[in-house]
């Protein structure tokens, strides 16, 4: 439903641009039926039904509004509807939302029969779009949820509380039924983020050809085509399925055997046919159960081999069997493989009949591991946020492959960069029974991959005689090359090698692979490719979400081909595969495309293990996995796992360090023992070549101005374990961070304003894995977490912006990789620039609520996290309001730029006098030699000088109760700068001459009692609290300790928050750690204007700012750190100005509920 919200709201803003000549159109004073022809309709759902549009679905009509002069007007719109019960939320009617000119205006809950009634529009003379919406529809059971739309009026008005005076089809409005306001729809002011531009990525086609393709002529003379000797036939397709099973205890080895399911002419025309590659689990759901978590099934179809095929030998190719399996071929034990992700390849030769019918039988077993089954894991399983993550069956690709008699087993190919050459191991098999060795002749080329430069050579030489018997040998050779040209993201070359055998002078057997010429290695704390230094800016792409779906290969393809180019734009240049090895066909891309790849291995999270099955088993298939991923030049990188928990465990450490030994006896490239490593699971020293952490401060644990003090103890922590003298000799990745990829939920129908919708979500649980909307409360708010248009999305582009800017930062981190997952992420390209520049504050946060005239220092730096120096650069400050018209604050020249370095610099700065309050993004433009080589933004909330000298005229009698620290002090200098006068009192004895009490800002508890002041409130009197930073009680309730650097505006339309925005309650950089709040009161009520929301992982909501009437009277308690910030801060200021206006000012207070106590 959200995407369809999304969707109508893009229409509408595309109708919103366009007048038809012939549509409709509504004049003040006017009535217009909603079922009249040319009214533009958007939703197929939407007809006409009598007297009525009836909308069955979510959907619009857009009509014109024509205004002769300017006025104020008010929109009457004839409706009704139907409600739908919702098990979380209760019955729930019809939103309609109204749009002007593609703007949303309000929005109504539509129930009964009536006159919905719009807010005051100031309209100047012209011509006006008007649309609206529904935007909730759904049904449940029985209820459908629906929307009936009569007919649209419009009229005058002489003031804002107003009804116009207009006819509503012929008669008084009255007539028709009740009016019925809407929810006023405050549209957030926020320039729009400018970030750089993608990278231009030209559309995938296939560069390359494939190996069959190769026409070669050998160093002898001797002509070659590699599908001589070499033959794949696909058994993807139909295959019979038996009924899977479920048990509670693991299945025999015997299991199923008397069934005869095994047999060559078993009838198994009635079980399912399913199709191959699937993941059972997709064919099957129901066999997902958690309380019967070992799945058994078998698998049968009938293949042929040709009378041609005669001399060579046949295997069967199997790219995984989830889990373990059992093979037999025309009733015959062929053999048994365990490994979720790893390759089977199985000669079958001695048990095929040429020409003839034969038959495949695989019993196969899966399990969910020990959270399901009880039994300590004897294998690894990849993903397991969940049940649904586990995959079983044949979920890759099956084929028959034909190759000669003697035949290449594996060859693996390692460039020698500075040498200009590769290292070429082979695994030759012999299968003849003899006595005696062979002299066998070997022969190398080295051509292009490239279909540009097809049977291009870089090599082809004679490699010289090997004498060699029955069985599998294993040999290496050294190729020299000719001027080769390296594999790299910028240009992903490709090459075969293409190994020949020759014996007699004839050519027996061949083989060919694929291969990129390029070297990744660390030297110290740093990465380099082709001996060149690099700087990972990486992603996270979970091999979960590929292959077993029942897509074809080609919607595959274009999936991977999307994603993959996606990220590659943003400036991703290196993708980590968590948690579990990703289908081959995207390491295939990733070659061709050229985005590098950290190959992570399926050991995740789990700790219960056998120790003496997992040992066996996890090695053997750690090693067909590099086996299988070792000659893709996209993998520069291994990862062993992911967050394993090692600490005090002496076996899971050994089993870690055999891994890596086990990788490095096979390979040069880095590994890292597994990702994560860095922190929280473990603090002793294990086998490793980088340290990877992942960090998630920002969203959860603390607030995100607190990031670096997070990461500075992991970081020396690290140099003590891994460390040298004091220095860290390994490269420090931190790969994953930041958040917002998981719990998204959207809420269309969540107004800001309603606190009984807020206090729903407040009141729901939360936690790290579903935040449930709360959740993320405290970073960006309720109603951005909710918005379907910004949503997690949003968090994102905020919090990726703040923490990596971070990661940037500090330099002696070599890589980060946010966990997002997303490859369309447009403010990604933004931390991915390889120059960056910023700006910090004293409190590492830089200021973002301003006045204009005052002069402003902060941190101006600039990174180059690249090998070439930058000179002749310019530095542009420019000042975009919400308009986006410009104004240049100042340019700057600064010093060249060295390769890999940081230049640090104070930079001054004023906003103009001439500039009105409002928001403004403050944004930097690099420049080398006038050409733009990078850009950062800053968001701003600027108010006038002016406003610190406002004058507050007394209209009540204010009482100020003595301070008792000097930050209550504070307050007394704030109320002479805005001219009030008040009297210092010192107890509640007799308030009767007051109006106002105001009880100062304090950092420690003041000793009265509060009886006497409830009282004189009870009567009327106003209490006004002010943030009383301890924890402990107050006159207004309990406060507990609750930094954060975000306060969410749970009301955003009252008077305290006049002329603010929710981002001017986000960071007050002025401030230790920019805490907006630092106590918060408990619990949360309704009485909450403004609260101290969770972060996610926290479990509670608290009021920030709250509101509550007590008798006659009025409680208002403000908990945000305004006070200290009087003067400073332009949002701390304004609020605090607001705020005393209202409780000094107000003859009548809005309506509130009653002040709840905890």
């Amino acid at each position: 439903m959200d995407k369809r919200i999304l969707n109508l709201s893009l229409t509408i803003l595309f109708l919103s641009l366009q007048i038809a000549a012939a549509q409709p159109y509504l004049e003040p004073g006017g009535f217009l039926e909603a079922e009249a022809e040319g009214i533009i309709r958007v939703g197929a759902d939407a007809i006409n039904v009598p007297d009525h549009l009836a909308f069955w679905g979510n959907g619009s009509l857009t009509f014109t509004l024509k205004v002769g002069e300017a006025d104020l007007f008010k929109l009457l719109v004839g409706a009704k509807g139907t409600a739908a019960l919702e098990s979380e939320t209760g019955k729930k009617w019809p939103l309609m939302k109204l749009f002007l000119d593609g703007k949303e205006q309000c929005l109504w809950e539509v129930t009964s029969k009536a006159l919905y009634v719009s807010p005051a529009l100031a309209l100047a003379a012209g011509n006006y779009q008007l649309t609206l919406a529904f935007i909730n529809d759904a049904s449940y059971g029985s209820d459908d949820r629906n929307l009936f739309i009569d007919g649209m009026a419009l009229g005058a008005i002489e003031r804002e509380g107003a009804l116009p005076s207009v006819f509503f089809k012929g008669t008084e409005p009255h007539h028709y039924g009740e009016f019925i306001a809407g929810d006023l729809l405050l549209a957030s002011r926020r320039v729009t983020s400018l970030y750089p531009p993608k990278q231009q990525i030209e559309e995938y086609q296939a560069k390359t050809i494939s190996a069959t393709d190769l026409k070669l002529v050998l160093a002898n003379g001797k002509p070659l085509q590699i599908f001589q000797f070499i033959e794949e036939q696909s058994l993807n397709g139909e295959w019979k399925i038996s009924p899977l099973s479920n048990s509670t205890v693991p299945f025999g080895t015997d299991t199923d055997l008397e069934k005869g399911y095994w047999q060559r002419d078993f009838d198994d025309s009635s079980w399912d046919s399913i199709g191959v590659p699937l993941n059972w689990y997709q064919k099957y759901p129901e066999a997902r159960k958690a309380n019967a978590a070992f799945v058994k099934g078998w698998y049968r179809r009938q293949f042929q081999v040709a009378e041609g095929q005669r001399g060579n030998r046949v295997f069967l190719k199997f790219g995984v069997i989830g889990y373990e399996a059992t093979l037999f071929i025309n009733g015959v034990k062929a053999g048994t493989h365990h490994g979720d992700f790893t390759p089977w390849e199985v000669e079958i030769t001695e048990w095929i009949k040429l020409g003839q019918e034969n038959t495949i039988a695989i019993r196969v077993y899966s399990d969910f591991g020990a959270a399901y089954t009880k039994r300590a894991d004897q294998h690894t399983y990849g993903s397991q946020w969940g049940i649904g993550d586990i995959k079983a069956g044949l979920w890759q690709d099956v084929s028959l492959c034909y190759k000669a008699p003697i035949h290449f087993e594996k060859l693996l190919i390692t460039p020698k960069v500075a040498q200009n050459e590769i290292e070429v191991e082979y695994w030759l098999t012999n299968p003849e029974k003899a006595s005696f060795k062979r002299a066998l002749h070997f022969y190398a080329v080295v051509s292009s991959a490239m279909k540009k430069d097809q049977n291009t050579e870089t090599a082809n030489i004679y490699l010289g005689k090997v004498c060699t018997g029955s069985g599998t040998s294993k040999g290496s050779f050294t190729i020299p090359l000719n001027n080769p040209k390296l594999w790299s993201p910028e240009d992903p070359y490709l090459y075969y090698l293409t190994l020949a055998v020759a014996e007699d002078g004839e050519i027996i057997t061949a083989g060919s692979q694929r291969f990129g010429f390029r070297e990744f290695k660390i030297q110290g704390p740093n990465f380099y490719l082709n001996n060149q230094r690099t700087y990972l800016f990486g992603e996270n792409l979970p091999s979960v979400w590929y292959g077993g779906s029942g897509r074809t290969e080609e919607e595959e393809t274009a999936l991977l081909v999307k994603t993959l180019t996606g990220f590659k734009a943003q400036g991703y240049n290196i993708l980590r595969t968590a948690h579990m090895p990703i289908i081959p066909l995207a390491l295939k891309l990733a070659d061709e495309i050229g985005i590098m790849i950290y190959n992570e291995w399926s050991w995740c999270f789990s700790t219960d293990l056998d120790q003496k099955v997992f040992e066996a088993r996890n090695l053997a298939e750690f090693r067909e996995w590099i086996y299988r991923d070792y000659n893709y030049p996209s993998v520069v990188m291994w990862s062993g796992g992911n967050e394993i928990n090692y600490g005090g465990n002496s076996f899971i450490i050994d089993q870690l360090n055999k891994q890596v030994a086990s990788l490095r006896k096979l390979d040069n490239r880095p590994i890292v023992s597994f990702s994560g490593l860095a922190h929280y699971f473990g603090n002793t020293a294990i086998e490793t070549d980088a340290i990877d952490l992942h960090l998630y401060a920002g969203v959860g644990a603390q607030p995100w101005t607190y990031w670096e003090g997070h990461y500075q103890p992991i970081y020396e922590k690290n140099v003590r374990v891994y460390g040298d003298n004091g220095k860290l000799n390994k490269p420090f990745i931190i790969w994953e961070c930041v958040g917002y990829s998981w719990g998204d939920l959207s809420d269309p129908s969540f107004i800001p304003g309603r606190i009984e919708d807020y206090a729903h979500y407040a009141k729901r649980p939360t936690s790290w894995e579903v935040p449930n909307g709360i959740g993320f409360a405290g970073t960006i708010g309720l109603a951005a977490s909710l918005d379907p248009k910004r949503g997690t999305k949003y968090g994102k582009e905020v919090y990726g912006k703040r923490l990596l800017e971070f990661a940037r930062y500090n330099t002696e981190i070599a890589g980060f990789a946010p966990w997002f997952q997303d490859s369309e992420l447009e403010a990604a390209t933004l931390w991915n620039q390889p120059v960056y520049v910023g700006l910090r504050g004293p409190n590492r946060a830089p200021f973002t609520n301003l006045f204009t005239g005052e002069t402003y220092t902060q941190k101006l730096f600039v990174i180059n996290s690249q090998g070439r120096a930058c000179t002749n650069l310019e530095l542009l400050l420019t000042l975009i309001d919400d308009r986006g018209q410009s104004r240049l604050l100042r340019n700057i020249l600064l010093p060249k730029l060295e390769p890999w370095a940081k230049i640090e610099q104070d930079l001054d700065f004023q906003i103009p006098l001439s500039q009105t309050a409002g928001v403004y993004q403050l944004r930097l433009t690099l420049r080398e030699a006038g050409r733009e080589i990078s850009r950062n933004y800053y968001d701003l909330f600027v108010q006038n000088t002016a406003f610190k000298q406002l004058k507050l005229q007394n209209i009540k009698q204010v009482a100020v109760l003595r301070p008792n620290t000097a930050l209550g002090n504070q307050v007394l200098a704030v109320l002479a700068d805005l001219g009030v006068s008040y009297t210092l009192i010192d107890n509640f004895e007799d308030l009767s001459f007051y109006q106002v009490v105001v009880i100062p800002p304090s950092n420690q508890a003041y000793v009265l009692q509060r009886d006497n002041l409830l009282t004189w409130a009870d009567a009327g009197g106003v209490v006004l609290q002010l943030e009383q930073n301890y924890e402990g009680e107050t006159f207004l309730g309990k406060t507990i300790s609750q930094p954060n650097t975000f306060v969410d505006l749970a009301v955003p339309t009252h008077p305290v928050f006049a002329g603010l925005e929710q981002l001017a309650f986000d960071t007050w950089g002025e401030r230790k750690f920019g805490n907006v709040l630092d106590y918060a009161l408990l619990p949360f009520t309704l009485n909450a204007l403004a609260t101290r929301a969770p972060l996610c992982g926290d479990p509670l909501t608290f009021n920030a700012i709250a509101e509550g009437s007590w008798g006659e009277g009025r409680l208002f308690a403000s908990q945000v750190n305004a006070t200290e910030l009087w003067g400073i801060n332009s949002a701390a200021t304004t609020y605090l100005v607001n705020l005393l206006k209202y409780t000094f000012h107000s003859d009548r207070f809005p309506a509130a509920r009653n002040w709840v106590f905890q």
